[in-house]
């Protein structure tokens, strides 16, 4: 797939820029980005978790980014259809889903369709919680399109 080359290249920005210093704070969050985490304070929640905690490691599976960080917690990221994650000397942009100071820099999080998506979660939920739609469902309604029983009319 052509878009997995870019989600490693931007697991490897999470990771190099990253690894010195603790996230300072979110500077700037859009709403549609945390959808999944639901509620009317995920903003402020997502904020909180993320201040002063240090990345421990990175991981991809997929579009899918998960920084461990320092307590037991996952930042979890999905670049969606067009998202591209960036190292730059000011926040903003035209299309900043996600700003995040670390150190004197700040990592951007564009995305022109606001297909992304972002959250954090506890250690121990992060995969069945995040990463349920990939891998059995996806089985399963392969298995449903090779029986020729459910294909009457292609």
């Amino acid at each position: 797939m052509p878009e997995l080359p870019e989600a490693e290249v931007a697991r490897r920005i999470l990771a190099v820029t990253t690894d010195r210093e603790p996230l300072r704070g979110v500077v700037h969050v859009d709403a549609r980005l945390l959808r999944r985490m639901g509620g009317d304070d995920a903003a402020e929640a997502f904020g909180a978790a993320l201040r002063g905690r240090r990345v421990m490691a990175t991981s991809r599976h997929g579009k899918h980014l998960v920084a461990e960080l320092e307590g037991a917690v996952h930042w979890w990221l999905h670049l969606g259809m067009s998202g591209r994650l960036a190292l730059r000397d000011a926040p903003g942009g035209k299309h900043a889903r996600l700003v995040v100071q670390v150190g004197r820099s700040f990592l951007v999080l564009d995305d022109p369709r606001r297909f992304a998506a972002a959250g954090v979660a506890l250690r121990h939920r992060v995969r069945r919680q995040q990463f349920r739609l990939i891998g059995p469902r996806r089985a399963v309604g392969r298995r449903r399109v090779a029986d020729r029983r459910h294909r009457a009319g292609f």
